[in-house]
């Protein structure tokens, strides 16, 4: 076994000096893409089934209160479980509930999957998601559905953190990006997959127990097939396990994967300076404050731009337009499209910049949300002439979601990837989920109400404003890292 403080490079065992760690890691990607064999079919469905079990499951969650809502403020028992209609400050908490808890899951189980590991601390948590899934489905007051939405949003909270960390961990530098990038296609694949199954099945409890299936079916083959990530192996001082996870991952010879455990246990031993890292001591460090800094920057622009939002109200959205187009129609065109973006920005992006594409995708957000807005209140002024425009919202929508997600939505992801070391990447994931779901569950409730006091207009002239703002954060303060390792970007951000 090599040693960590060796690194072999073809035939040569490489002792480096401090002065080398650049050099070392530019020879050891250099060999790496010499050998790039492509990515192996099981890495695929490896990271699609990941995706399934986290980033799949918040679509879910998200839209599960679109499709239910109706039935929810009715008062006939044939069609509302509850028996009575809710209201809407109920409707908003239930909408709200399962981002709100989340938050808490993101900080309170973001380190069982360093606990745990990253494979078993998913396992965990999808099954007790699926508990409270099923639960969901038999409910028949209020109670029974705030509680399960509550621990099934705690839950996601975990699976969220142990899933972005996964996709980090199996993939290698030159196509870590596409992996994960995965993990924005899931969310609109569950977005998806909810619209059409409430299209076929109306039934409350038939839509809720059939939105279960994908999650059975992911945690079975979580269980069967998928291994420890090897970075979290090398981390145990698993090299065997680690070997023996790569073997199924790579499409390599043995050789070469020895080559890549040396790899990864050098990067881990010059990029982890301790066992564990306190919350404090993270701001001690001037490298890693500088990457929470512009990874909570690009994060707090991508969830509050309205596209997490948007996707669980897009009932009453297009109900407002007046479109002649039947919502479900709308909904499911939607859908599928940022389900096709999310899968071409898995493919592009690779290709161009992190701070290029986050520049064009702000600038192009504002601009498109702005234009809704507009529709909205020339709408509320009675125009006639407006009617002749109301397909605008779902075009408009369409392409707000093509400019989010070939940009913001991926390359937000994408850049925390980057930045930080194993030994943080848990906490900070955690703070970043923190985040997120503390300003999604607000806006996810402050929606309707927005909608009823002012109008809808003002929720899409927020959420361009808020573009605006983070065109310039961007500007000014997001450096490029694409082609660069970790140990060239902790060294860029100690000189920020």
């Amino acid at each position: 076994m090599i040693n960590n403080d060796e690194v072999e490079i073809g035939e040569l065992t490489y002792i480096p000096t401090p002065d080398a760690n650049a050099e070392l890691i530019k020879q050891i990607d250099s060999k790496n893409d010499e050998n790039q064999h492509g990515i192996s079919p099981f890495l695929y469905f490896t990271a699609i089934v990941a995706c399934m079990v986290s980033s799949v499951e918040i679509g879910f969650a998200v839209v599960w209160i679109s499709p239910v809502a109706e039935k929810l403020l009715s008062n006939d028992p044939n069609e509302n479980p509850l028996g009575a209609a809710v209201s809407t400050i109920q409707l908003s908490t239930m909408s709200a509930i399962p981002a709100f808890s989340s938050l808490f899951g993101s900080i309170l189980l973001g380190k069982t999957c360093d606990l745990l590991g990253r494979r078993t601390a998913m396992i965990m948590l999808s099954v007790l998601i699926l508990i409270m899934k099923i639960s969901l489905a038999f409910a028949t007051n209020i109670y029974m559905v705030f509680i399960p939405l509550l621990i099934m949003g705690f839950c996601l909270g975990g699976t969220q953190v142990a899933g972005r960390i996964y996709l980090t961990e199996i993939g290698e530098d030159h196509h870590k990006t596409k992996l994960v990038c995965f993990g924005t296609l899931g969310v609109p694949l569950g977005n998806v997959c909810s619209y059409l199954i409430s299209s076929f099945i109306p039934s409350f409890k038939l839509f809720t127990l059939a939105c279960c299936i994908p999650l059975m079916l992911s945690v079975g083959f979580l269980i069967i097939f998928l291994p420890e990530t090897p970075v979290y192996l090398i981390s145990r001082k698993q090299e065997e396990e680690a070997y023996k996870s790569l073997k199924k991952l790579r499409k390599k010879n043995s050789n070469e994967i020895r080559k890549e455990i040396s790899s990864i246990s050098y990067i881990l031993k010059k990029t982890s300076k301790s066992e564990n890292i306190s919350f404090s001591a993270m701001f001690s460090i001037r490298a890693i404050r500088t990457a929470i800094f512009i990874s909570i920057g690009v994060h707090l622009i991508a969830y509050t731009d309205g596209a997490p939002v948007i996707m669980s109200f897009l009932i009453p959205v297009f109900n407002e337009a007046g479109s002649s187009v039947p919502n479900y129609i709308s909904i499911n065109l939607l859908s599928i499209s940022q389900l096709v973006f999310s899968f071409i920005a898995t493919q592009t992006s690779e290709k161009y910049g992190r701070r290029t594409l986050l520049l064009i995708s702000t600038l192009g957000n504002a601009v498109l949300l702005f234009s809704i807005g507009l529709f909205y209140y020339l709408n509320s002024m009675g125009l006639s002439y407006i009617r002749y425009v109301s397909w605008w919202p779902i075009v408009g929508l369409i392409l707000f979601y093509l400019s989010n997600v070939l940009g913001l939505a991926s390359i937000c992801w994408v850049i925390a990837s980057e930045v930080f070391p194993t030994n943080v990447i848990s906490l900070a994931m955690s703070i970043l989920f923190f985040i997120d779901n503390l300003v999604v569950s607000t806006m996810v409730f402050m929606f309707p109400i927005i909608i009823n006091s002012f109008g809808m207009q003002w929720n899409f002239w927020i959420y361009s404003v808020i573009c605006i703002l983070g065109y310039i954060f961007v500007y000014f303060k997001v450096p490029e890292t694409k082609g660069k390792n970790l140990l060239e970007i902790q060294g860029l951000f100690e000189r920020k």
